[in-house]
């Protein structure tokens, strides 16, 4: 009995799909920044992987070349071959192949997020316990002008920012812009209601204290600083506070000890040492 065989041809040519080009079939992520696969869900990432990979230019590239290029990538890729295709892009189609080598690409948004979080948390302890030792060792560098208004704190000048003493509820951009913008401001500059201190950049903390008096302290004593210079600042809520210095987070008391009104400010200073008096300014007869 002899058994015939015939070959028979496609109907018609193979259809091929181009979903990747479609923005009503799904939304397309940068190339330079393909989504984690973990975010993805498994039936979505071949559509995220075919949006997500560069195509030639002015070619139409089917889905299904897209994804064969792609699955051979994983195949060199698992063998220890070089291939070209970015891990995170590969990922999408073979997760388990590129984790061998580069787990953290498995991980979602969320537990990067709560990396994040731990180390960034660790790092702000670290910060308020070295902050906290650094204000221990800061003394009063007048203790002999003693008030219960008064506080010390250690500030770092890593990005040579000043620090400042300003009325709580006033509206300090004129005043910022106007110290800014002059053209020699010096270590102690005010402009209305706020006054910076444009302590010099070091690679150690400066001990920073500052004393609310309600009347002119002693006469001006010079020596053991290498400067002492004032300036006006002016409160008219009658609440002139102390910006946060270090990250041990020292509370200043209100430096207006009159309430409303004017003040004269006195900086001492010294390599390391800031000593700040606020007081009453002398009214006008």
């Amino acid at each position: 009995m002899a058994l015939l065989l015939m070959v028979v041809g496609p109907e018609c040519r193979p259809h091929l799909t181009y979903t990747w080009q479609s923005d009503e079939l799904m939304e397309c992520w940068a190339p330079s920044q393909p989504p984690r696969v973990a975010d993805i869900p498994v039936h979505e990432r071949n559509r995220a992987y075919m949006c997500s990979v560069s195509k030639p230019s002015g070619l139409q590239v089917s889905d299904r070349e897209l994804l064969g290029r792609g699955w051979a990538a994983c195949a060199r890729f698992a063998a220890g071959e070089q291939v070209k295709a970015r891990p995170a892009l590969l990922a999408l189609l073979c997760p388990q192949v590129i984790g061998r080598r580069y787990p953290d690409l498995l991980l979602s948004s969320a537990q990067i997020d709560r990396q994040q979080a731990e180390k960034e948390d660790i790092a702000r302890r670290q910060r308020e316990r070295e902050a906290r030792e650094e204000d221990a060792r800061c003394r009063d560098p007048w203790p002999a002008l003693r008030t219960r208004f008064q506080a010390t704190a250690s500030y770092y000048d890593w990005d040579s920012q000043p620090y400042g003493i300003y009325d709580a509820e006033a509206d300090n951009e004129e005043d910022s812009a106007a110290i800014w913008n002059a053209e020699s401001p010096g270590i102690l500059a005010a402009s209305g209601q706020l006054a910076m201190i444009f302590t010099p950049t070091q690679d150690w903390a400066t001990c920073v204290t500052a004393k609310a008096l309600r009347s002119a302290p002693p006469h001006l004593r010079r020596k053991g600083w290498d400067q002492v210079v004032e300036a006006d600042i002016v409160s008219e809520s009658g609440h002139l506070v102390m910006q946060t210095l270090s990250a041990s987070k020292v509370r200043f008391p209100n430096l207006a000890r009159s309430g409303p009104g004017s003040y004269r400010l006195r900086l001492y200073t010294r390599p390391g040492v800031d000593l700040i008096l606020i007081y009453p300014a002398r009214r006008a007869a």
